[in-house]
């Protein structure tokens, strides 16, 4: 049954461990709130705007961000089960240890985003854009990211299974320590200049990619 007494929640306001399960905030000024800890499972947050917020710790499962911005969003061990994401903005939003497993990121923009140690299995990433990103140690599993740009992102020690990398423009990426384990690259995969010292390559024949050169101490097996 959908909660009718859910509070007012203006910019910069604060609701911290706020019961806001299936609220409408559809279009919402949330600039700067501070949710922490609060439980939004599948709110409507449509368009909504959370620039500055804080949703460390928060519950976001099932909730529908299309189109949302968190720009500088702080979602630190948030939980962001089967959320969708497409073509939101979370340009230098902090993520670290957040859960996105199943989410659909879909042409979202996290440039400059923070997602060490994010777990992003299981999500359809298709077009997004994660340039210059920070993602050490992540883990990102049974994922689509077809034609999405990761130029510049940091992968440092992440483990990358069962991914599809067809068309995804990794150029001056880093992978330094990364697993990488049957993954899906072609032609259109440009790894030029990426960084792949003591990575681990299996059942994944980087040789399909552009420009790749696998000469910097990697681990192809």
């Amino acid at each position: 049954m959908t909660n009718t007494t859910h509070p007012t929640i203006t910019p910069h306001s604060t609701h911290i461990g706020a019961d806001l399960r299936h609220a409408d905030l559809h279009l919402a000024d949330l600039t700067g709130c501070i949710l922490t800890g609060a439980d939004l499972t599948g709110a409507d947050l449509r368009g909504a705007n959370l620039d500055g917020a804080s949703l460390v710790g928060a519950t976001l499962t099932g909730a529908d961000l299309t189109r949302s911005t968190l720009d500088g969003a702080l979602l630190d061990g948030a939980t962001l089960h089967r959320c969708t994401l497409t073509g939101a903005t979370l340009k230098r939003t902090q993520a670290c240890y957040t859960d996105f497993s199943g989410a659909d990121l879909s042409g979202a923009d996290l440039r400059w985003a923070r997602l060490d140690g994010a777990t992003l299995n299981h999500i359809a990433g298709c077009y997004s854009d994660l340039r210059w990103a920070r993602a050490p140690r992540i883990s990102l599993a049974w994922s689509d990211l077809t034609g999405a740009t990761l130029r510049g992102i940091d992968l440092d020690g992440a483990g990358i299974i069962d991914t599809d990398l067809a068309g995804v423009d990794m150029m001056d990426a880093s992978l330094d320590s990364a697993r990488i384990i049957a993954c899906i690259v072609d032609h259109h995969t440009d790894m030029r200049h990426v960084r792949l010292a003591n990575a681990e390559i299996i059942d994944t024949d980087l040789a399909d990619a552009l420009h790749c050169d696998c000469t910097d101490g990697c681990n192809p097996f």
